[in-house]
């Protein structure tokens, strides 16, 4: 899904791709988004929404869990606000002129060959196995960070894209895990979960702490769900 600063949610389409808007703001979303307290969707996305009256999607973004992308339209002002999960598992693509949730059809959209390939990134990648973001392997073309925020804004005669670095609090502490559990749990109300089991000891320990505040699973594998 290609995004320019001029683009209209209208335009836009994905599968998978969620909408929710209001006199002021169009949010798209595509997704587990949730607000700690709020069930995951609609209901998170709303109170997004009524946070923006009176304060900037670079401190509501701190408070969003889940993986997603988000797309924020501003009716009122026009352009773009895009973020993704704070851990960055979801990937939006950037350059000069415009946004892709694909970095194959960002290239095939502005003609990109293989004369603008990196060869660093093709170094690193082939020494480590991946390419340290925000760089990716074709220069000009970027991959948003998880603890930025990019702005597609209107402009003459060329679009003003930005990029906001977000400044998160550190939360590697017991209480914080827990609380993200508990929280996680809520935003999955009324909703049935599956859970591949590795017999491993991340899974049994995401399911045993989400069976622990009432989550439904149906789980494939060889352990018992029990609480």
């Amino acid at each position: 899904m290609l995004i320019a600063a001029t683009s209209r949610p209208e335009e836009l389409a994905e599968t998978g791709l969620r909408w929710w808007s209001d006199d002021r703001f169009t949010i798209g979303w595509k997704g587990h988004l949730f607000l700690p307290g709020e069930r995951a969707g609609a209901a998170s996305v709303a109170r997004l929404a009524a946070g923006l009256a009176h304060r900037s999607l670079g401190e509501l973004a701190r408070e969003l869990y889940g993986v997603f992308g988000l797309f924020v339209h501003d009716r009122v002002a026009g352009g773009w606000q895009l973020a993704v999960d704070n851990a960055g598992l979801y990937k939006i693509f950037y350059d000069d002129i415009g946004a892709s949730t694909s970095f194959l059809e960002l290239l095939a959209d502005r003609g990109i060959g293989p004369d603008r390939v990196a060869p660093l990134a093709v170094v690193e990648f082939l020494a480590h196995g991946f390419v340290t973001a925000p760089e990716t392997f074709v220069a000009g073309v970027r991959k948003l960070r998880d603890r930025e925020i990019l702005e597609l804004a209107p402009g003459r005669p060329e679009p003003r894209i930005r990029v906001k670095d977000l400044s998160f609090p550190a939360a590697d502490d017991r209480d914080a895990v827990l609380q993200y559990f508990a929280d996680l749990a809520t935003s999955l109300r009324d909703r049935r979960v599956s859970a591949d089991l590795s017999g491993g000891f991340d899974s049994r320990l995401i399911v045993g702490m989400l069976v622990h505040h009432g989550i439904d699973f149906e789980s494939i594998g060889e352990v018992h769900n029990s609480r």
